[in-house]
């Protein structure tokens, strides 16, 4: 088995109990089910050794990834280990103040159904013989933006934001491309909200952080960038050598939130977000 909580059941029967105490303080009754989900690659590869293990392999038994980075040498997939569908009524006692009678009492209630589940990530990455070289087996929770220790981050619909290691991240604040290329820097996006975000047509960056983002290396000349589901378009130009820094404006209504700023401003900006990757796949 590839992954296995031990906690998993001491935690559910913490839940358990704490929802029994507030059906009999509040009159809720709570149904927990299991439905018995399991990570499609639990039990698939029971070893996974590095330096022995092929990536052609993983791929055999995995199939493809929910994403890739670096080019396609590192590998994401996400699942949920264990899910538990939670149906709940409530019943709360309405008394009429003419009557004393609690058999009198008019009846208000509500009810509904949610799923309460914990979602695994495997991460794992393969050098240039595409042999594996590392891989990172972690836990992240079930809202959105919640992320493992290792700097992967899931939406809502397991979509993946990836914060870039440290020297990655300090060579993008170094603001020096190369001559003939052109440097891009968008930020602002996230409170919460998953977003899209595109370049130029290529694979959609997701970002759901204010505290993050993005950067691209591109070619001189005419660039479109689009975020998606609450549209915003900006078409602009970026010379050769040149640095852009273009802002999402949270607050501003309609496609126009994305803005240019100054070289100055967008820098200042930057010194305190965490660069997210671009995917690869």
């Amino acid at each position: 088995m590839l992954l296995h909580d031990k906690s998993s059941g001491s935690q559910f029967q913490t839940i358990f109990f704490c929802l029994l105490a507030l059906v009999m303080m509040a009159g809720c009754i709570v149904i927990p089910v299991p439905t018995g989900e399991k990570p499609y690659y639990d039990g698939a590869i029971p070893n996974l050794e590095v330096g022995v293990t092929r990536k052609s392999e993983v791929l055999q038994e995995l199939g493809v990834p929910d994403v890739t980075y670096h080019r396609g040498s590192e590998l994401i997939y996400i699942t949920t280990q264990e899910s538990w569908k939670i149906a709940w009524a409530s019943i709360i006692p309405n008394p009429d103040p003419k009557y004393s009678d609690r058999s009198s009492w008019e009846v208000e209630g509500f009810s509904g159904v949610g799923t309460v589940h914990k979602r695994f990530v495997l991460s794992l990455s393969f050098d240039t013989q595409d042999t594996l070289s590392a891989f990172e087996a972690d836990t992240a929770g079930d809202d959105l933006g919640d992320c493992t220790s290792h700097g992967i981050c899931l939406g809502n619909t397991n979509a993946v934001m990836r914060y870039a290691d440290s020297l990655t991240e300090s060579a993008a604040k170094g603001f020096k491309p190369n001559k003939d290329q052109c440097s891009i820097y968008l930020h602002g996006l996230g409170n919460k909200k998953a977003y899209e975000v595109s370049l130029n047509g290529k694979i959609p960056v997701s970002i759901f952080s204010t505290g993050a983002f993005i950067h691209w290396i591109t070619k001189p000349g005419p660039q479109s960038l689009v975020i998606f589901p609450e549209p915003a378009f900006l078409d602009f130009d970026c010379k050769a050598g040149e640095v852009v820094f273009v802002h999402f404006d949270l607050i501003r209504p309609g496609p126009s939130r994305l803005r240019l700023k100054s070289n100055a401003t967008g820098r200042e900006h930057l010194s305190g977000r965490r660069l997210v990757l671009l995917p690869t796949g």
